[in-house]
């Protein structure tokens, strides 16, 4: 309940004088996680830290904000265009981690490799990749130094691609890609935990490229805009747009694809835990009519009654059709039998596409891995 408040609170400029309280207090701490962040920057700068090289190239995915950016989509997209060039792939992932209670016990390793036997010791986040990557070796862990040389160890691998990373600056890398939400690129402006920020925005520098994602949910007005600030306050940065595309549905209750057709002049319900579900709702209404939202916080663990909750709202507005993302699908496999006859439940499979500037990204890669 209160990760829900906070996250909704943050969302909301006017609240109330309680909330108001809240926020002020977020800002002093935001303020302590900036001195910590300017702290690690200088310290890195003066080579009082200092970063590793693994014998193989690295490219990094990442963003400057709390989640929603299509990080995973990208890191599927590089990694099956590096392998279409005879690349040797392996993907390091951060993760969410989901284990139970007894596999804590077992495991002395934080790290897990590719394949897992089971998705809470790999974790929402880390199956749904897994399940995208389909062959292409993934290890998950803290530890992204230790699983990159096993990579190149067991796998032979001789590029890697870090999910999730901009922020890891343990690890040197080849090529830092840094994506950014065109429909809500810097959050509400604010640091952590004031605001969605995970850095400053100056932190940007570091980048060596840019990628705009979801460019087609933006207004035109909007990506202009965001345009021309990357040009004017970072103009050594190339940058290229992408487009976030519904191409199926899957039944998850049938276990079968369905044409997004299916969709068309419906009434449906919808929920998410993702970092921008204003997106996905946008995603869906491109489709059809949404009747009803449930949104819970980026990666939010689901339980029975948050399943129960989502069925009831549908039931009691006549709505036969609920629609997931692809990651919220992975979250409640073990909650399908739960839901009635009488409710069709669909994920919404996406996939990226780089709709501008694929020629400046191809160089910008192609630099980066045969340099």
């Amino acid at each position: 309940m209160l990760k829900s408040y906070l996250y909704n609170l943050l969302k909301t400029k006017k609240t109330s004088f309680i909330g108001n309280i809240i926020k002020f207090f977020l800002l002093l701490l935001s303020y302590i996680y900036y001195l910590v962040i300017e702290i690690r920057e200088r310290l890195y700068f003066c080579g009082l830290l200092r970063a590793s090289k693994l014998d193989c190239k690295v490219i990094s995915i990442g963003n400057i904000t709390l989640g929603g950016t299509g990080k995973t989509p990208m890191v599927e997209f590089l990694a099956k265009e590096l392998e279409k060039r005879g690349r040797r792939v392996a993907v390091l992932g951060q993760g969410y981690q989901r284990k139970a209670q007894s596999a804590k016990r077992k495991a002395r390793n934080p790290s897990t490799l590719y394949p897992l036997p089971s998705t809470h010791l790999l974790g929402d986040e880390g199956a749904f990749l897994k399940d995208k990557l389909r062959g292409i070796p993934l290890l998950i862990g803290r530890d992204r130094i230790k699983n990159g040389r096993e990579a190149i160890e067991k796998y032979k691998a001789d590029t890697l691609i870090l999910d999730d990373s901009f922020q890891y600056q343990r690890l040197k890398r080849n090529l830092d890609i840094v994506l950014i939400d065109a429909t809500h690129p810097f959050g509400n402006g604010y640091l952590l935990p004031r605001g969605f920020l995970r850095e400053p925005l100056k932190s940007l520098n570091r980048a060596d490229f840019f990628i705009l994602t979801k460019t087609n949910l933006a207004g035109e007005e909007e990506v202009s805009s965001l345009r021309e600030k990357l040009t004017k306050r970072f103009p050594r940065i190339p940058f290229a747009e992408a487009e976030y595309k519904p191409i199926y549905l899957f039944d998850l209750l049938q276990n079968e694809k369905r044409d997004l057709k299916d969709l068309v002049s419906q009434e449906v319900g919808i929920f998410s835990a993702i970092g921008n579900p204003e997106a996905f709702r946008r995603t869906v209404e491109s489709l059809c009519r949404v009747k009803s939202e449930v949104v819970f916080p980026d990666h939010h663990h689901y339980t029975l009654k948050d399943i129960r909750e989502i069925i009831d709202i549908c039931l009691e507005e006549s709505i036969h059709i609920i629609v997931t993302t692809e990651k919220d699908a992975v979250k409640i496999k073990d909650f399908l039998h739960l839901f009635p006859d009488s409710l069709s439940l669909f994920s919404l499979e996406m996939k990226m596409e780089i709709t501008r500037g694929k020629e400046k990204l191809n160089v910008a890669v192609n630099s980066a891995i045969f340099n």
